[in-house]
């Protein structure tokens, strides 16, 4: 099921970037990325794919975290 809807996201994700248009084919992978977390936790049975999207979440925010509390640390990018 999860293979279908991965291969039918290449084909529209390579049609919109044939224009090019990497912000609409962001915002689909995007939503497409949340409607199969959203078939996973109801049918349950690629239960992986959602331990693994935890984990990467708790890893960006730990990586986060830490650089941020750095002594010293400052913004990669200044607003002014």
């Amino acid at each position: 099921m999860v293979g279908f809807a991965t291969a039918a996201l290449v084909v529209v994700a390579a049609l919109l970037m044939l224009q090019p248009n990497l912000g609409d084919t962001i915002l689909f992978a995007g939503i497409w990325f949340v409607l199969v977390l959203l078939v996973c936790a109801i049918y349950g049975n690629e239960v992986w794919i959602i331990a693994l999207v935890a984990a990467g979440g708790l890893a960006a925010a730990l990586s986060t975290a830490a650089r941020a509390s750095r002594p010293g640390a400052r913004p990669k990018a200044s607003f002014r």
